[in-house]
């Protein structure tokens, strides 16, 4: 049942009619409201769930809509004043205020007074007394004393249930005298005695008349100013809101010529004083009638009629028509401009103004409003034959005398026309045709270097190669297309292609401590420039910016010394065009000699030597050092070579013997000059051994900071 209710009103809503809202504020009785609605539109508004927030929105006070008590029949607010039903409601709270339901006259006798400390009241229901009794006693003696064939015996305190009948009961025995704004209320107490009924020393008074909202018989409901409802006395005065269903009526135009015309429209309704009828926002007459004879109208002519209903001195909506009147025919048809999907034609005018035409492409029609001087067809086929036929036209169904013409499209340019630039003695490029018909298409070639025409071929495929050609040359590949049995050709496509430059020739470097210089030979063919570009694995905070030059050498400077470098030399013809195979060539530095050797004693047989990397090496990684150690005593000599450390222990040493070291830095097959120091071991008798013995411990706890390499314990090499 819900669901049908929400598809009702789901229809309804669907189905209603387009209304126009009108605030009115001269403030008048809801009554009145409804004539003054009704004479000069449809009648006091009514409020839908579409409708509701549009009315909302425009509220500036409280006005009366049309929904009244007594219309709803014998179901209060189901239907408005003009009988639509009522699917859509926003009562303020507390409203509609119920009816009151009369009260019938008690059955129970009238009970006596109740009389406390205080105050004397008159208990108006007998019941109540019998409810005191109950709630004061216990519920087995209370229960005890009821008679056994009382209807309310099954009840826990039976005076409870004759309370309940007493309260609904239509009248009161006996009126009760209190102040007419003001009750007292009772509380129940409880304490260690019976429970009895007490009233409190002071009364608690609450206002009671501005609490409850009061019925009002034969209400009328007040749209309020923030949009919910409200019922009032029908016979207040306040603004109201009127409703008018837009008037859409059905007009035309009949009998047509080149001047004029029968127009004709359907009625609008009552009380409609006269119809203005307008040309082109021009007044022509007034009418009492539904028709009017259109005069004096210029051939082939777009007009623009209004007919407007005048209700109360009030324009309704208007009717609206256009129409041409009849044409002349088309002349002297001919082609102006062709392009791929468009061809241009242009005819003499009709005679007048506003003419539209019909253009009937290959037996299609194809609705223009282009003038006549210049009509631009569009969306037609490329490289096609179509054939053109003209009719001035009114209203898609009156005619001109037509004339006929026909030609060729062009076919389209070709797309994704590319050179794959890769190559150094040839171009190959392809391309793609987006017309239907290009299976039939001829496409005419042409390379250039300008001034000179290289290659000028035909084929009826989509990829061509062009060779022999010049390395590192710029050209320009144009591709056009024809059609057979067409005269005309389409537009030509052309970019810039070239081939890839060859790469140097005989790269050759040359290094010193800090400086690399590199030459080479020119490639065959063209160039533009060289890309020098110079790298160092050794090192990461090298920031050499790439090199662009036209020369055939270059030197880099500042670099480290006894460092691996590669550099490598690129062609380039453009800078975002494919350039040759780079050619890389690998070299070192040559190296610095390392600094301030120093030796320090560890036992008798081990010594700790150390140093500092040689300049402009600063930060350089794994440099490679070569140590060599003589006693020319024992004609004892010794190389050990590492990598990326300053300092090494060397052990197995004669004691108390003098050793010249001697360490080198090399690179590749480089090497440095040496760098030299004397030290000697120590001496192994016993006014030595002792201090021999502490330093070893010392040294055995730093000799993983101060050496490069481990080394047997100077400790157990005194001990053996």
């Amino acid at each position: 049942m819900l669901l049908l209710g929400s598809l009702l009103l789901v229809a309804v809503s669907i189905i209603s009619t387009e209304r126009d809202y009108f605030y009115k504020h001269n403030a008048t009785t809801w009554d009145d409201a409804r004539l003054q609605c009704q004479a000069c539109y449809k009648d006091l508004t009514t409020i839908t769930p579409a409708a509701a927030e549009f009315l909302i929105n425009n509220l500036t006070a409280d006005y009366w809509i049309g929904l009244r008590q007594n219309i709803s029949g014998s179901k209060f607010w189901s239907q408005w004043a003009n009988g639509d039903p009522v699917i859509y409601q926003n009562w303020y709270p507390g409203h509609p205020v119920p009816k009151k339901i009369p009260v019938p006259e008690p059955t129970c006798p009238p009970p006596p007074p109740v009389i406390n400390n205080t105050n004397t009241q008159v208990m108006q229901c007998p019941a109540f007394e019998r409810l005191c009794a109950c709630l004061n006693t216990t519920e087995t003696d209370y229960l005890s004393n009821m008679d056994n064939n009382s209807a309310v015996t099954e009840m826990m305190c039976p005076a409870l249930g004759k309370l309940c009948d007493c309260l609904n009961a239509s009248e009161y025995n006996t009126p009760i005298t209190v102040s007419p704004t003001v009750f007292t209320t009772t509380h129940l107490v409880t304490s260690s005695t019976p429970r009895m009924l007490v009233s409190p020393n002071s009364s608690i008074s609450t206002i009671i008349d501005h609490l409850e909202p009061q019925y009002i018989e034969d209400s009328c409901v007040v749209l309020l100013s923030f949009g919910m409802w409200q019922e009032k006395h029908c016979n207040e005065s306040l603004p109201y809101i009127c409703y008018d269903d837009r008037f859409n009526g059905a007009i035309n135009i009949s009998n047509k010529t080149q001047s004029g015309g029968i127009l004709s429209w359907s009625e609008a309704g009552i009380n409609i004083s006269h119809y203005k009828v307008m040309k082109n926002g021009i007044t022509l007459n007034k009418t009492y009638e539904t028709s009017y004879q259109m005069e004096d109208l210029d051939p082939g002519t777009l007009y623009n009629v209004q007919v407007i209903p005048v209700k109360c001195e009030r324009d309704l909506n208007p009717q609206n028509i256009s129409f041409y009147t009849l044409p002349e025919k088309i002349s002297n048809l001919s082609i102006v401009k062709v392009g791929t999907d468009e061809i241009t034609l242009s005819w003499n005018a009709s005679r007048g103004t506003n003419l539209s035409y019909l253009v009937i492409i290959d037996q299609k029609n194809f609705n223009s409003s282009c003038c006549p001087e210049k009509c631009q067809l569009s969306n037609l086929e490329p490289g096609q034959m179509h054939n053109f036929t003209v009719k001035a036209v009114v209203n898609t169904d009156i005619f001109g005398e037509p004339d006929s013409i026909s030609t060729c499209t062009k076919p389209s340019k070709v797309m994704n026309l590319t050179s794959f630039n890769n190559e150094s003695d040839k171009i190959i490029a392809t391309w793609d045709s987006p017309d239907n018909n290009s299976w039939n298409y001829i496409y005419n070639i042409t390379l250039c270097n300008k001034p000179l025409v290289l290659i000028n071929n035909s084929t009826n495929s989509n990829l061509i190669i062009l060779s022999p050609l010049t390395s590192g040359s710029y050209y320009t590949l144009t591709v056009s297309v024809s059609v057979p049995n067409c005269p005309v050709k389409g537009e030509a496509t052309s970019i810039i292609a070239y081939t890839t430059p060859m790469s140097v020739r005989k790269l050759i470097l040359t290094s010193t401590s800090n400086s690399i210089t590199a030459i080479w030979d020119r490639p065959e063919g063209n160039f533009t420039w060289f890309s020098v570009d110079i790298s160092a694995p050794m090192s990461q905070n090298i920031s050499v910016p790439q090199i662009r030059t036209t020369e055939l050498n270059h030197t880099f400077n500042s670099l480290y010394t006894a460092a691996f470098y590669s550099v490598s030399v690129t062609t380039y013809v453009k800078e975002d065009l494919n350039p040759s195979i780079a050619v890389i060539e690998s070299i070192y530095t040559k190296p610095n000699s390392p600094r301030e050797a120093t030796v320090k004693i560890l036992s008798h047989s081990d010594v700790c030597l150390s140093w500092k990397a040689p300049e402009d090496s600063e930060g350089l990684k794994n440099i490679n050092y070569s140590v060599t150690y003589t006693s020319e005593f024992w004609n004892d000599t010794g190389n050990i070579n590492i990598s990326g450390n300053t300092s090494i222990i060397l052990t197995g040493l004669n004691s108390g013997s003098k050793y010249k070291f001697a360490i080198r830095v090399w690179a590749g097959n480089l090497t440095s000059l040496p760098t030299e120091t004397i030290g000697s071991t120590a001496n192994t008798s016993s006014r030595f051994r002792s201090a021999l013995v502490r330093l070893a411990r010392a040294v055995t706890l730093t000799a993983g900071r101060c050496c490069a390499r481990p080394a047997l314990s100077p400790l157990r090499t005194l001990q053996q």
